[in-house]
């Protein structure tokens, strides 16, 4: 029973113990602190990673000059010359980067100075002859743009970079401040945890087990002692078993006495039955107590001096096991006081640890303080700034500027020679600011790259590798003592970040389990020694009952005997008691008096047998072994369970280090991000600027040469000592042709000229067969320019007298054929323009095209086959035309010649032109819902001859009949077909409304092929003297009723 209470005790003491840890309260949660930017981070970041990604792994030997120059190690022999030279040499990718902007910086000064010798040596080349490209100054325009914006974006961005540099370094001592709080936070916190965990569980652990062990030999003792029943027979008294047979003697013989009497009395008859019985039984028992009185003593004796023997071995023996009990105490105090000390080593550990968070700490506070203490950092501050910042303004001035000049050549071509020498002029100051502006721009942004790259050459390998591969090379380990004299646990800092990164106990980062373990402290208890001294104790000792067999065998029957007499006493008992008889009174008290004697007797005979046996039976030494064996499991248990707690508890519950490392990450993020960002920034956003400095340049240069050119509209010549733009030359008047060419005039057949010493040539426009020119003399300028009334001067304006007619030029001639040509499409498109067709006409460089568009819901009557033969016919013709005009050369001398054979293929043209219209006519009339259409284009069609005599016949300029636009009302057109030459056909009549007046034609009769008479024209060369008369006769005749020509 006492085995099992003690049990009980250990195993409530232990839940006890596990009730009271309660060291989870000590807050070391640490929250990251990682700056933010707002919008620029994302430049930031793309920065730092360029920058980042530029380092390569530096050497291990280098590693270690770092760590020696930063953290203060063996500064002696190493020098900040030496680490930036191995730095520098295994970087060959960001000495690469860093080049460009070196490269960048020959090549502006190289552009520039080739520039400024090609200009002031070797001339340039004269754009003036030019004609500028539209697509090109759009195409500058937008470049000029492009490179503003990248320069303001980069500008902006560098200020935005520097002020928060700026700002970082004036806040350092609160980042650094907050970095200390967590710290001293975390370390004490965590080492209370850590504290209260080893108290709670080891302290109180053994503190229960030495409270158990102090009175372990006397329950131990005591345990044995009841269990063998020695305790018991301690309890029985000899003398007072003795005394008990002497009274149950004495007792007896009191009843033989009375019984005889009473027999012999002749007492009541009803009784002598009983009393005779019972006095049998006494006086047999009397013969047997009187034997035992005599033998007891003599079995009394031996086994009194055996039990005080047996009691003294006892007490011996229980105060040497005592002894060793308070030896192992003193041995768990001892191991108690190890398992502190390791706990001391780890929190020693811990300190050397946070030295590395602490020298980052302090280097920044130190920088820190000497920067702003530093008289000159004020002017740093602004230099850093202005260094950049001006250079990019005037950048940006000079590129707004060159938009402008561009825009305003484009928008207003017409601005004058002096406007745009001065725009050409800023443009080329721009050009040299700009390149010039390149060295400083890219040397900013080259300086502060160092300083980037710097940042990150030490922040990558000591804050950003997830390998601390840095404190693997530099060696940085920690040395913990073992527990008790054990091997000392060497671990290096990059596994202890490892670990704290991964949430673990610190415990179990440092490999706690090789300082604190069960087995190392049962080696450091070693119980097992005293465990083994306590059983050596019990061996020597003599715990058996020393006593004769004989006379175990005479009390045990004895005891059998008295149990016997008892039993049958006990029998007879009842009946004397039921005897009535007044007589039989005192008999009974006698009886009931030796029967109470002899219980008593018979009851302590057989517990002093039952004891002596079992004493003398049991192995007190084997029972005490067992029991000493026991207490010392139940001791090994509860330590080693309390043990395992702690080792648990340390590994997975107390003082998880993540924050320790959330603070080294907190301190990188302070350099690396609150400083390094920044300084990423700059160096990113000065190159962003710098880097378009130079292409801004090359861009000014090229605007430059552009503004020099002319433009489409400012065509200008020299004639004379004077030059004349396009616009001035479409206001003069020419005494030769005695001509005025309107500025109005359509742009296609604006006739250009151009200059060859003192005459002008005029250049052909569209014509390229025709190669022949002959001198114009000068124009005269003087006049200032025509109003809107102003018409060419027609046949009639001449009057009868041709003598002061000039001849006719190949100039004027041919503007003539071109005009002509044009009345062909204007039919042509009149023709189609109510089916929504088109005929597309036009001149470039020289060459004349023309195309038809018919409509679906026409085309789809027409036969494609005949249209196409039609057009090609018109094409051929009109090609015969070209080529005859060109073959005539100079046709001022041969005047009949031209006129004949002109017409004679100008007639085919017509035919062809006719057979077109009635093709369309034909396939109108197919389709009702086209009808209406239809009758247009072939009211269209019967204008054609109206125009041509509008052109030749009519006294109004020619123009006129170009410029005008003919209205055919749908009500009044009545469906003509075109007939062949020679054919009357009936014309309902036209108005031609123009811009500066109408035509009216009267309906009447139209015969083709009718030759005119008595018109002439004189055509006279223009180097000759004589005159030579030849008759133009049209290919076609109208007569009409009425011819009124409105005012112009």
């Amino acid at each position: 029973m006492n085995v099992v209470r003690l049990l009980l005790a250990l195993i409530a003491q232990t839940a006890a113990q596990g009730s009271q840890l309660n060291c989870a309260g000590y807050d070391i949660s640490v929250q990251p602190r990682s700056p933010s930017f707002g919008g620029v981070s994302g430049f930031y970041s793309i920065a730092k990673g360029i920058s980042d990604g530029l380092q390569t792994s530096l050497s291990d030997k280098t590693l270690k000059d770092i760590n020696s120059l930063v953290f203060g190690d063996d500064t002696t022999t190493v020098t900040t010359g030496q680490v930036i030279t191995d730095v520098v040499k295994s970087q060959a990718g960001a000495i690469v980067f860093w080049s460009i902007g070196f490269v960048i910086i020959l090549a502006a000064l190289i552009f520039g100075f080739t520039t400024c010798c090609c200009q002031l040596c070797c001339g340039s080349k004269n754009e003036e002859d030019e004609t500028r490209s539209k697509l090109l100054g759009g195409i500058y325009v937008f470049l000029l743009v492009a490179a503003f914006a990248f320069i303001i974006t980069g500008i902006i961005i560098f200020n935005i970079s520097a002020t928060n540099l700026y700002s970082a370094i004036d806040n350092e001592p609160t980042f650094s401040n907050a970095i200390q709080n967590d710290l001293n936070r975390t370390l004490i916190n965590g080492t209370m945890q850590m504290t209260c965990t080893v108290n709670q569980t080891t302290t109180l652990t053994f503190n229960n087990i030495e409270n158990i062990l102090s009175t372990y030999s006397t329950v131990m003792f005591a345990n044995v002692s009841d269990q063998v029943g020695l305790t018991k027979l301690n309890q029985d008294n000899l003398t007072v078993i003795s005394q008990q047979i002497d009274s149950t003697v004495d007792a007896g013989t009191t009843f033989i006495t009375d019984a005889n009497q009473f027999l012999n009395a002749g007492g009541a008859k009803n009784c002598h039955d009983q009393v005779k019985k019972l006095l049998d039984i006494v006086q047999q028992n009397q013969v047997a107590l009187t034997a035992a009185q005599k033998q007891f003593k003599n079995v009394a004796n031996p086994l009194e001096i055996s039990l005080q023997n047996i009691n003294k071995n006892i007490a011996a023996t229980q105060n040497q096991v005592q002894q060793q009990i308070d030896s192992s105490i003193v041995q768990m105090n001892s191991a108690q006081a190890d398992i502190a000390s390791s706990m001391d080593n780890v929190q020693s550990a811990v300190n050397q640890t946070i030295q590395e968070i602490q020298s980052v700490v302090n280097a920044l506070n130190s920088a820190q303080r000497d920067t702003v203490t530093w008289n000159g950092y004020g002017v740093v501050q602004n230099s850093v700034r202005a260094a950049m910042t001006t250079p990019s303004a005037i950048a940006l001035f000079f590129a707004f500027l060159g938009v402008v000049c561009v825009l305003v050549g484009l928008l207003l071509p017409s601005y004058s020679d002096s406007s745009r020498g001065v725009a050409s002029v800023v443009t080329l100051v721009g050009f040299y600011a700009v390149v010039f502006l390149t060295v400083i721009a890219m040397a900013v942004a080259s300086s502060s790259f160092v300083l980037g790259w710097g940042l990150s050459a030490v922040c990558e390998p000591v804050f950003q590798d997830p390998s601390f591969r840095f404190f693997n090379v530099i060696g940085k380990n920690i040395t913990i003592t073992g527990f008790n004299g054990a091997p000392p646990v060497f671990v290096n800092i990059s596994d202890i970040f490892i670990g704290c990164r991964n949430n673990q106990t610190l415990f179990e980062t440092i490999d706690g389990q090789a300082l604190l373990s069960t087995q190392l402290i049962d080696q450091q208890l070693n119980l097992t020694q005293y465990q083994e001294q306590v059983d050596q104790q019990i061996d020597s000792a003599n715990f058996n009952l020393t006593i004769d067999p004989n006379a175990l065998q005479l009390l045990q029957s004895f005891s059998e005997s008295l149990q016997k007499s008892l039993e049958a006493t006990a029998a007879e008992q009842p009946f004397l008691q039921a005897c009535t008889s007044d007589d039989a009174s005192k008999l009974k008290t006698d009886a009931q008096n030796y029967y109470t004697q002899l219980t008593a007797l018979t009851a302590s005979t057989n517990e002093l047998y039952i004891d002596v046996y079992n004493v003398s039976n049991s192995n007190i030494s084997g029972i005490l072994k067992t029991q000493n064996d026991v207490q010392f499991n139940l001791a090994y248990t509860s330590i080693n369970s309390s043990i395992n707690g702690l080792i648990y508890d340390l590994s997975n519950n107390v003082f998880k280090c993540q924050p320790l490392y959330q603070i080294y990450e907190n301190s990188g993020n302070v350099i690396c991000q609150q400083f390094g960002e920044p300084i990423h920034g700059i160096w990113a956003a000065a190159g962003l600027a710098a880097i378009m400095f130079l292409p801004l340049a090359i861009v000014l240069l090229c605007t430059y040469r552009w503004l020099r050119k002319r433009s489409d509209v400012e065509t200008w010549r020299q004639v004379g000592g004077k030059r004349l733009s396009r616009h001035e030359v479409g206001t003069l008047r020419s005494n030769a042709l005695d001509e005025y060419v309107p500025s109005t005039y359509p742009e296609n057949f604006f006739p250009r000229a151009y200059a060859s010493g003192n005459s002008v040539y005029p250049e052909t426009p569209y014509f390229d067969t025709i190669t022949t020119q002959q001198p114009i003399p000068r124009i005269d300028t003087s006049y200032p320019p025509a109003d809107e009334g102003e018409r060419w001067r027609s046949d009639e304006a001449w009057g009868s007298d041709d003598s002061e007619r000039p001849a006719p030029s190949v100039h004027g001639l041919r503007r003539r054929l071109e005009m002509k040509k044009a009345v062909w499409i204007l039919a042509f498109v009149v023709a189609v323009s109510a089916f929504d067709s088109q005929l597309n006409y036009g001149c470039n460089s020289k060459k004349c095209t023309f195309q038809f568009v018919l409509p679906e819901e026409v085309a789809r009557y027409v036969d494609p086959a005949v249209l196409t033969t039609q057009l090609s016919q018109i094409t051929r013709n009109l090609n015969t035309l070209t080529n005859t005009v060109g073959a005539l050369g100079n046709v001022s001398s041969n005047a009949d010649q031209f006129n004949s054979t002109f017409y004679e293929k100008e007639g085919p043209v017509e035919n062809q032109i006719n057979l077109l219209a009635a093709s369309t006519t034909n396939a109108s009339s197919n389709v009702n819902s086209t009808l209406k259409r239809a009758q247009d284009a072939n009211a269209g069609a019967a204008m054609f001859p109206d125009i041509i005599a509008c052109f030749k016949n009519s006294s109004a300029p020619s123009s006129q009949c170009l410029a005008a636009t003919t209205t055919v009302a749908p009500t009044t057109v009545k469906l003509t077909t075109l007939q062949s030459l020679g054919t009357t056909v009936k014309f309902t009549g036209s108005t031609t409304t123009g811009p500066t007046g109408g035509t009216t034609i009267s309906p009447g009769d139209v015969t083709t092929g009718t030759p005119v008479t008595g018109k002439t024209s004189t055509i006279t060369p223009a180097g000759g003297s004589s005159t030579q008369s030849s008759t133009v006769t049209s290919a076609t005749t109208m007569s009409t009723k009425q011819t009124t020509v409105a005012p112009g």
